[in-house]
């Protein structure tokens, strides 16, 4: 029993020890948490410090980027297209009034030329039969005797050629007299 005894014994102590020592080893692994959490706290703040720092940095150089002073390259670069495009608007200004002023003279030249030989166009007027319909209505259509050829060509009884130069051959085609 004495075995028994001692054994319990060696146990029991055997199980405070390692009861002592995990409870050591949790102490230690709290403490290392709490020393990690309280770190990373620590380098959160660093980390938020350092992130304002840069962002105000970024703005600082973002506004003096935006309000930069011009390089003189530049400046001139400016005034020479400033100035091309100065020129190029008194060209266009000039050609357009170059145009009216031919559009301006093309009017009073075909007025002109109108009023000189009698002419009155009818302009954008497209219907060649409509002359034609006013001239046959006028005189009775196509079957008046005021339409009837005065000359058929090739007929034995017509008199070819007065005074043109054609005459008659009785094959029914005009030839030219020489």
């Amino acid at each position: 029993e004495k075995l028994k005894c001692d054994h319990e014994i060696a146990l029991r102590n055997e199980k405070e020890l390692t009861e002592r020592k995990l409870n050591d080893q949790l102490e230690v692994y709290n403490q290392d948490i709490k020393t990690l959490k309280l770190e990373f706290r620590e380098d959160c703040q660093r980390f938020e410090e350092r992130m304002k720092e840069a962002k105000i940095e970024y703005e600082r150089l973002q506004h003096k980027y935006n309000n930069r002073e011009s390089r003189p390259e530049d400046i001139a670069r400016i005034q020479e297209l400033e100035r091309q495009m100065i020129e190029k608007d008194a060209l266009v200004q000039r050609t357009k009034e170059e145009m009216n002023y031919f559009k301006r003279e093309m009017l009073n030249r075909e007025d002109g030329y109108n009023k000189k030989f009698n002419m009155s166009p009818n302009v954008g007027v497209m219907d060649p039969l409509a002359n034609k319909n006013k001239k046959n209505s006028s005189k009775g259509g196509f079957g008046g005797s005021n339409n009837a050829p005065t000359h058929i060509v090739g007929a034995t009884n017509s008199v070819g050629g007065i005074g043109m130069g054609i005459s008659n051959n009785n094959t029914g085609f005009r030839t030219q007299s020489k």
